[in-house]
C-alpha cells in the first residue's frame, strides 16, 4: 500500500546563519562514477508525482540582499543558499515501495519554488552494503553520483552538491533481503539557492561575474595548465562560498591539503560540510569582453569532493589550510599546486579562480606587486599581505576569496583577502601573504610549516606536482605538463622562458633559423645592425657575412623573383637564395648587369635580381648581404609568377572581404599548412585559408561554417599573425551530432574599427580539408562617449557609459544610502546609522553592534564571545571596547549587556 506523506511547507527565511552554522562535520569521498541509471524510470514503481513533495520558501529577495550587503561590509565570504533547516526521515518522510525483485526504494521529492539550485545537508548517513541514494532534478537534466557505504563517515553525516533545480528528487535503493531497518539517513537542512554555480542569478541578488574575465581554456591560460586543475571552488554549510586551490607538501606524497582564505569561516566544527568542484569550467573561450564572456557558461559540477578536516588558520595573514577526507578520483587530473615563501615582491602575478563562483577564470597583473597591510598602500606596512595594484586583464570577485596568487614560477604566494577590483575599474586587491603564513601564529594550528613540510626540509619552494607523472622539471629537455616548451636550459631570451614558457620573441632575421616571414610586396630592412655570424654566399666576394635572411612561403608554382633594385638600396647587395636553413644554396646574384637603372648605385649596377623555380607551399630562405662586406639599408622586393591553385593561402594574399553581410565557398585541397591554433584541440597539419576584414567601426561578428564538408577549425588575428594569441578561436561549434557538431562557428566576436582582422579557415588534422562555406554576420557597436554625453552636474553621482546608454548612479561608498556629497563620513565602514560618523573615528565611542546586523541585541554577545578568543580583529575592538582600554576584553562584557538592555 502506498504511504503517501501529506505535502509540507516551509515559509520564509531560516534562522540566523550563525545558528545553522551550528551543524556538524559531514561525509567523504568523490568516485568518478558512472551517472547512475533512475530507479524513478523502472515500471514496477508509482509514477513521479505520487512521490511526496517538500517545499521551501520562496525568499524575500529584499532581505536577502539587505543581509548579503551587510555580510559583505564585515568581511565575511558570498551567499549563495538560504539554509532551511529541517528534520526528515525515512520513517516519517517519503514514499517507500517494494520492487519486482524484491529491493526497496524511498523517495522523496524536494522544491523551491523559485530556486536556482538546491543542495542537502543529511545530519545522519549510515548506508548498508549494497545500498544507493541518488539525487537528481525532476527533469532529470542533472543527476549526482550515487553514494554508497564507502560514503559513511565516522561523524555520520553527509552534505551533497547542488542541483541546478527549482526541484529534486532524493532515491535511496536497497537491494533485496536489505532491510530498511539497516539504514539510518536524517535529512537537517535544505539549502534553497538563488545564485552562483553558472546559474541563471536572481538579478536582485547579484549578476553574474563580469565579461572583463578571462576562461582558463583561452589561450593565455595554456601556460598554467598545470595549475588550474589544482583550483576548485566550494560551499560551506550549504551556503557560503569560496575559492581555494591543492597545495603540495615536501614529501609530495599527494595528501590532499587545501588552501583558502580564513574569513572563509572554515573551522574544526564546519569543515566537514565542504563541497568541492573540481574542473568546473567554460568549455570554449569566450572572448573576454564579450556578451559571451558575461552570460551563461557550460562548466559541469559533476566532479566533486564532500567533506574536510581543519588543519590550520590565521587571520593576520587570511590563510586556512584543510585536508580533504578523501582524495579527489586520479581521473579528474586535479593537481598540486607547488609554492614559496620568498620575502621578496614577485615581478608579476597570476589568480586562477571562480568569481561568483561561476566557471574558472584566470587573471594577469603584469607589473610587480608590493607588500602592505591589508587594504593598506604603503609599504610594506605590517608585512602581512601582498598588494595588486590593479588587474592588467581579468579581475577578482565575490566568490574569488581565498583563491591563490601566483609568482612568475608558478609557485603560490598568497591567497585572495580581499580588495575593490572589479570589471570597469583599476583598484586593488590584497592576498594574504604566504611567507607570513608559513610561521603563522606559531603553533601547529595556526601555521603552515608542518604541514606543507613534514620532512623537515626547511625549502623555501616546492614545485607543482602533476599526480601520475610527477612535477615538470624546467630545463631537462622534455616538455611536461605545465610547459609549452623545454629547450634544455632555464634561460629567458631564447624563445623557452626560464619557466618553460613559449616566448614570443619578433624575429630580426640575422640568423636563418630567426628569419623575418615574407610574402609577395615589397618589405624595408638594414644590414647595418646585424652580426658578422653569416657564410660566404656563392657570389658575394670575400666578406660576405653580415646579412639579414628572409622566408618566403611561395604563393604559386613557377618561378618566384627577388630583388633590392629599388631606391630604398643603399649599398652594393648580393641575393641568394637556399632551400632550407643550413640548406643548398639555390641561386645566387651580386650585380643586376643589364638591368633597368632602378638597378644603379653611383652609375653602376651594383643592386640584385635572382630568380629560381618554386612550388606553392614550399618556404624558401632569402638572404640580403653585402659584396665584400658592405652594409646599409635596402628595399627587398618579392612576387611569384606562374598558376596558383590556392590564392588565399597565406597573410600575404588574403581574400578581402570589403563589407558584411559576407557569405562565401572555398576550399582547402590544394593548399598547404601555414598557421595552427589550439582551440581547444592541439591536433595541428591541416591546410588552411586566410581571409582579411577591416570593419568601418566597432562591430560584433558571428562566423558560421556549419555547412562545411570536413572537421574545420576557425580562428582569427588581429593586426597580424601572432601564434597562441588569436582573438577568437573555435573548432567543435555547430549544433547537433557529430560529425555535424565538428564544423566551426564564432558568435559575438568583438572588433575594433580601423583594425585589419585575418580569419584562417583551417582543419582539426592533417588529413581534414576540403570544401567549406563561410557565412560572416555583423553587428554595429553604437557608443556613448564619456565624459561629455553623460555629465549631468550632479556632483552626488557617477557618470558612466553601459549598454551604449548613459548611466547615473548614486556615489555612496559605504553603501549606507546616503549619497556620499551628503554623507558626514562616507567611508566610515563602521557607522551604523547613515551620515553620521560611528566607531571608526577616534572621536566616537563604541557602539556595541559586534555583528554589524544593525542593531545591538543579544546577537552580539555570541561576537563578544568570538572577539574575545581574537582580540586582534579590528572590527571587534571598534564596536566593543565600551572601556576604552584599546582592544575588547573581559572588562567590556558589563558595558554590552548595558547596550543591550538599552541602558
Amino acid at each position: 500500500m502506498l504511504n503517501l506523506i501529506p505535502r509540507r511547507y516551509w515559509n520564509g527565511l531560516a534562522p540566523r546563519l550563525a545558528c545553522v552554522g551550528l551543524l556538524a562535520v559531514t561525509a567523504a569521498s568523490a568516485f568518478a562514477d558512472p551517472v547512475p541509471k533512475l530507479f524513478a524510470n523502472r515500471n514496477d514503481v508509482a509514477p513521479a508525482n505520487s512521490v511526496p513533495i517538500v517545499e521551501v520558501g520562496p525568499v524575500d529577495l529584499q532581505a536577502v540582499q539587505a543581509e548579503d550587503q551587510t555580510n559583505e561590509q564585515a568581511g565575511m565570504p558570498t551567499r549563495i543558499a538560504v539554509p532551511f533547516p529541517v528534520s526528515m526521515t525515512p520513517d516519517d518522510s517519503g514514499l517507500w515501495e517494494t520492487l519486482s525483485d524484491g529491493g526497496r526504494l524511498w523517495r522523496l521529492r524536494i522544491a523551491g519554488e523559485g530556486a536556482r539550485h538546491i543542495n542537502l545537508g543529511f545530519s545522519h548517513y549510515d548506508m548498508p552494503a549494497g545500498g544507493e541514494l541518488v539525487i537528481y532534478s525532476a527533469d532529470q537534466s542533472e543527476v549526482i553520483r550515487a553514494f554508497t557505504s564507502d560514503d559513511v563517515q565516522d561523524h555520520g553525516q553527509l552534505w551533497t552538491p547542488i542541483v541546478r533545480s527549482e526541484e529534486i528528487v532524493i532515491e535511496v535503493r536497497l537491494p533485496a533481503g536489505v532491510s530498511s531497518n539497516d539504514l539510518s539517513l536524517e535529512l537537517g537542512q535544505i539549502g534553497y539557492g538563488y545564485r552562483g554555480f553558472g546559474a541563471d542569478p536572481i538579478v536582485l541578488a547579484s549578476p553574474r561575474s563580469g565579461s572583463c574575465n578571462v576562461d582558463v581554456v583561452c589561450p593565455e591560460g595554456a601556460p598554467w595548465a598545470g595549475e588550474i586543475p589544482s583550483v576548485g571552488v566550494y560551499t560551506l554549510n550549504g551556503f557560503w562560498t569560496c575559492t581555494g586551490a591543492m597545495i603540495n607538501n615536501t614529501a609530495e606524497n599527494q595528501v590532499p591539503y587545501f588552501l583558502t582564505a580564513n574569513h572563509c569561516s572554515i573551522n574544526s566544527g564546519n569543515a566537514g560540510t565542504m563541497v568541492i568542484y573540481w574542473n568546473f569550467e567554460n568549455s570554449t573561450c569566450r572572448t573576454p569582453g564579450s556578451g559571451a564572456s558575461g552570460g551563461a557558461g557550460n562548466g559541469s559540477l559533476s566532479q566533486f569532493s564532500s567533506g574536510a578536516t581543519y588543519r590550520a588558520g590565521s587571520s593576520a595573514s587570511d590563510f586556512t589550510l584543510v585536508q580533504i577526507n578523501s582524495s579527489p578520483s586520479p581521473a579528474w587530473g586535479v593537481t598540486f599546486s607547488g609554492w614559496s615563501r620568498s620575502t621578496g615582491n614577485a615581478s608579476s602575478a597570476v589568480c586562477i579562480h571562480h568569481p561568483n563562483t561561476d566557471e574558472k577564470r584566470i587573471s594577469f597583473e603584469n607589473d610587480p606587486v608590493s607588500t602592505t597591510s591589508y587594504y593598506g598602500t604603503g609599504t610594506p606596512g605590517d608585512g602581512s599581505h601582498i598588494r595588486i595594484t590593479d588587474w592588467d586583464l581579468g579581475t577578482t570577485e565575490p566568490g574569488s576569496s581565498g583563491s591563490p596568487l601566483y609568482n612568475p614560477q608558478h609557485q603560490i604566494i598568497g591567497q585572495l583577502h580581499g580588495g575593490d577590483a572589479a570589471c570597469g575599474n583599476n583598484l586593488s586587491d590584497w592576498f594574504g601573504r604566504f611567507s607570513v603564513s608559513w610561521t603563522g601564529g606559531g603553533s601547529n594550528s595556526t601555521r603552515l610549516s608542518n604541514w606543507l613540510d613534514p620532512i623537515g626540509s626547511g625549502a623555501t619552494t616546492l614545485n607543482t606536482l602533476i599526480p601520475g607523472g610527477g612535477s615538470a622539471v624546467c630545463g631537462n629537455g622534455i616538455q611536461e605538463v605545465g610547459e609549452t616548451c623545454d629547450d634544455g636550459n632555464t634561460t629567458s631570451g631564447d624563445g623557452c622562458s626560464s619557466t618553460c614558457q613559449i616566448e614570443v620573441i619578433p624575429s630580426d632575421g640575422d640568423e636563418c633559423f630567426d628569419c623575418i616571414p615574407i610574402g609577395d610586396g615589397t618589405i624595408s630592412g638594414t644590414t647595418s645592425d646585424n652580426t658578422g655570424a653569416g657564410n660566404d654566399s656563392s657570389c658575394g666576394g670575400t666578406g660576405d657575412v653580415i646579412d639579414e635572411w628572409y622566408c618566403y612561403t611561395a604563393p604559386c608554382t613557377g618561378t618566384a623573383t627577388a630583388s633590392t633594385c629599388n631606391p630604398g638600396t643603399d649599398f652594393d647587395t648580393t641575393l641568394a637564395v637556399y632551400s632550407a636553413c643550413g640548406g643548398s644554396e639555390i641561386a645566387c646574384n651580386d650585380d643586376a648587369v643589364g638591368s633597368p637603372a632602378a638597378c644603379s648605385l653611383s652609375g653602376l649596377n651594383r643592386k640584385s635580381v635572382v630568380t629560381w623555380s618554386v612550388s606553392s607551399g614550399t618556404t624558401y630562405y632569402v638572404r640580403v648581404s653585402g659584396y665584400n662586406g658592405a652594409t646599409g639599408d635596402f628595399d627587398l622586393t618579392l612576387s611569384c609568377s606562374g598558376s596558383n591553385p590556392c590564392p588565399n593561402d597565406t597573410i600575404a594574399s588574403p581574400t578581402v572581404i570589403a563589407s558584411l553581410p559576407y557569405t562565401g565557398t572555398g576550399t582547402t585541397a590544394s593548399c598547404t599548412d601555414n598557421y595552427n591554433e589550439v582551440c581547444p584541440f592541439d591536433l595541428t597539419g591541416a591546410p588552411d585559408v586566410v581571409y582579411a576584414y577591416t570593419p568601418p567601426g566597432n562591430q560584433t561578428i558571428d562566423i558560421n561554417m556549419c555547412a562545411s564538408s570536413y572537421d574545420t577549425k576557425v580562428y582569427i588575428y588581429a593586426g597580424s599573425v601572432t601564434p597562441g594569441s588569436p582573438v577568437a578561436c573555435n573548432d567543435d561549434g555547430c549544433p547537433g551530432s557529430a560529425p555535424a557538431s565538428y564544423r566551426s562557428s564564432l558568435t559575438g566576436v568583438a572588433l575594433t574599427g580601423g583594425v585589419t582582422y585575418y580569419i584562417i579557415v583551417d582543419g582539426y588534422s592533417d588529413v581534414d580539408s576540403g570544401n567549406f562555406e563561410l557565412i560572416i554576420t555583423g553587428t554595429t557597436v553604437v557608443e556613448c562617449t564619456v565624459p561629455g554625453d553623460c555629465d549631468d552636474n550632479d556632483p552626488c553621482t557617477f557618470n558612466d557609459c553601459i549598454g551604449n546608454d548613459c548611466v547615473f548612479t548614486i556615489i555612496d561608498s559605504d553603501n549606507d544610502g546616503e549619497p556620499d556629497c551628503t554623507d558626514l563620513c562616507p567611508n566610515d565602514p563602521f557607522k551604523i546609522t547613515p551620515g553620521t560618523c560611528g566607531c571608526g573615528n577616534a572621536d566616537t565611542p563604541a557602539d556595541g553592534d559586534l555583528n554589524a546586523d544593525g542593531s545591538v541585541n543579544g546577537l552580539d554577545a555570541q561576537s563578544m564571545v568570538d572577539g574575545l578568543m581574537n582580540g586582534t580583529n579590528t572590527w571587534y575592538n571598534c564596536h566593543g571596547d565600551f572601556n576604552n582600554s584599546g582592544q575588547l576584553d573581559v572588562g567590556d562584557i558589563s558595558g554590552l549587556v548595558a547596550a543591550i538592555l538599552g541602558s
